[in-house]
């Protein structure tokens, strides 16, 4: 019970000692919409990321992936070259 106490005392402190870091940042209405602006910027980003790594590995994963098919293709066309 006493632990209890003492985790609830910690989490009131913490909750108290970020709401007075919020209020001191005084972030205007303009810094606001910039602010969840690149925040969506930040999560596209991130979801094309993603997207590139699922392609990079369809395109290395297996014997039948698009480079391995290049290089089959590749080594038979060199016996046209001057």
């Amino acid at each position: 019970m006493k632990r209890q106490a003492e985790g609830k005392e910690k989490e009131i402190a913490l909750i108290e000692f970020q709401i007075a870091e919020i209020e001191e940042t005084n972030i205007g209405d303009s810094e606001e919409e910039a602010l969840k602006e690149r925040l969506k910027v930040l999560k596209s980003a991130e979801k094309i990321d993603k997207v590139f790594e699922e392609i990079s590995e369809g395109l290395e994963a297996s014997d039948n992936s698009a480079r391995s098919m290049l290089k089959a293709v590749r080594l038979p066309s060199r016996r046209f070259r001057p």
